[in-house]
């Protein structure tokens, strides 16, 4: 879990294409239609992922159980000077309140979750007064998901206990846990109200909010330094107390910088509706599949973490959605009101 603002101004009407496939040279947008693009993205970041997922692999064979024993002298050595400096989670002052520097964080990612959702929905001509009602019911579900994610797949000691008072004083969140429920609870809830198509569009106009929404949620992440990995001698790794280690929420955190500027990209071009959503996902799913490796710490099942699992469900979810989707007409298809959607704005 940065309020971005990209050309939002929709394009004039265009007739329906009628060019052959041989003529995705001459109009780069049709590639979008065919979900080559995002399927050539998603693929370039599986290579590159597990270029690096086995690098960190190579680390976590080492005999690093220990960070005293790998780094005997932790602070400062011209070995790791390379390495990020750590920085403690900030703590602030207001009236006389210590708020944390996640906190901040978290409060500023709900908010441009619902600005920027609200932003495509316009843009895509979607009734405004409906959207932003289905997108506080998506970010109420997103929570939702993200709590019963964590507290019923990752500590389900606590989840299945039966003992009430541990399940009412837990607190966590799943970033994958909200993109799932977030997801389908605004799937839901949409097509008891619009069609597959219009539904879709909604879909499309929300992943890049959650996108925004994530990339300072986890910024926050990184602050607290909550989301640890192996031990690292890296550039990137962060010279922690116990020695060089990987912070799994400043990693995430970069590489969604350029996968929401994609998803911007993509949402303004795309002539399908899903287009976007199919390949928020699969950049979502290819990324936490593999990062995840690098986690210490984290429950896993058969050698999966919980995430990891929600991952392929994202990838094939994404699939899905590009073979089944319907086509529209054209880039702007979705961006004109129907007479219904006119009165409920």
């Amino acid at each position: 879990m940065w309020v971005m603002s990209f050309g939002c101004a929709p394009a004039g009407p265009t007739e329906p294409s009628t060019k052959s496939s041989l003529s995705l040279a001459a109009d780069p947008t049709s590639v979008f239609s065919s979900g080559a693009l995002p399927g050539l993205f998603a693929g370039a970041l599986l290579v590159l992922s597990w270029r690096l997922c086995r690098d960190g692999n190579q680390a976590a064979d080492a005999p690093c159980s220990r960070a005293e024993d790998r780094y005997p002298v932790l602070h400062p050595t011209p070995e790791y000077s390379r390495v990020i400096p750590y920085i403690p989670h900030p703590v602030v002052s207001i009236f006389g309140l210590q708020v944390q520097a996640f906190q901040i964080t978290l409060t500023l990612a709900v908010v441009s979750f619902v600005l920027v959702a609200e932003r495509l929905a316009r843009r895509k001509g979607l009734p405004i007064v409906q959207s932003a009602r289905m997108a506080a019911a998506a970010l109420a579900l997103g929570g939702i998901g993200s709590y019963l994610t964590m507290l019923l797949a990752y500590f389900p000691e606590i989840g299945f206990s039966g003992d009430w008072r541990a399940i009412a004083a837990f607190g966590g969140m799943s970033s994958t846990g909200a993109l799932f429920g977030g997801h389908l609870g605004a799937w839901l809830v949409t097509r008891r109200y619009w069609s597959v198509e219009r539904s879709l569009q909604f879909q499309d106009a929300i992943i890049p909010a959650y996108g925004v929404a994530l990339t300072i949620g986890r910024a926050g992440c990184a602050l607290a330094h909550d989301h640890l990995g192996v031990h690292s001698d890296a550039w990137f790794a962060v010279d922690f107390p116990g020695g060089p280690q990987l912070d799994m929420g400043l990693i995430e955190c970069v590489l969604l910088i350029p996968i929401t500027v994609a998803m911007f990209y993509v949402d303004r071009h795309a002539r399908r509706p899903g287009t976007t959503l199919a390949f928020g996902f699969i950049c979502h799913g290819v990324m936490r599949f593999v990062l995840d490796f690098w986690r210490v710490d984290d429950k896993t099942y058969f050698g999966l973490m919980p995430s990891q699992y929600l991952s392929v469900a994202f990838v094939l979810t994404a699939l899905l959605v590009l073979a089944l989707a319907p086509r529209a007409a054209g880039p702007t298809a979705g961006r004109r009101l129907e007479a219904g959607d006119a009165a409920s704005r």
